[in-house]
């Protein structure tokens, strides 16, 4: 008896063992703070429903960001471009977000909300605290159907 339960006591540290080995080449990901209205000023007239127009200012448009479609996800290649923006710490931006024009209704405004703060929370991340606007819209405005988020310098 003595012996089976010693051979079960070393097949489970065996177990534990190799579960440690599995558990510690498996890749860690790292989420980017959550930006949260206390730490983030939003925007005060952020826009919650598909039939409501966002404001843009072409002028004061420094970045169209294109999204897969149906995605949340920033390519690398639009995280280096961002990074290269040479945004600062306390920087005042405006970051819109739009779905895609394929987008079912209910989820085009999900969509547009989530890709305006993926992009505010990696700046964020990357640059450090900033005052951030954020907008969004189900559908995006005309000249601007090409974008999944747009950022305008703060006035």
């Amino acid at each position: 008896m003595k012996k089976a339960q010693i051979a079960i006591m070393l097949l489970l540290c065996a177990a534990a063992i190799g579960a440690e080995e599995v558990l510690s080449s498996q890749p860690v990901v790292i989420a980017p703070k959550r930006i949260e209205a206390e730490t983030v000023p939003l925007a005060s007239r952020a826009i919650e429903s598909e039939g409501h127009a966002v404001s843009i200012n072409p002028a004061l448009v420094v970045a169209k960001i294109q999204f897969p479609k149906g995605s949340i996800r920033l390519p690398g290649a639009v995280r280096k471009q961002l990074n290269k923006l040479g945004f600062k710490a306390g920087q005042k931006l405006r970051i819109t977000g739009f779905a895609d024009a394929s987008a079912a209704k209910g989820n085009a405004v999900k969509l547009a909300n989530l890709r305006a703060r993926v992009v505010a929370s990696y700046l964020t991340e990357q640059v450090g605290e900033m005052q951030i606007e954020l907008q969004w819209n189900g559908r995006p405005p005309e000249g601007f159907s090409d974008a999944g988020a747009v950022i305008e310098r703060g006035e």
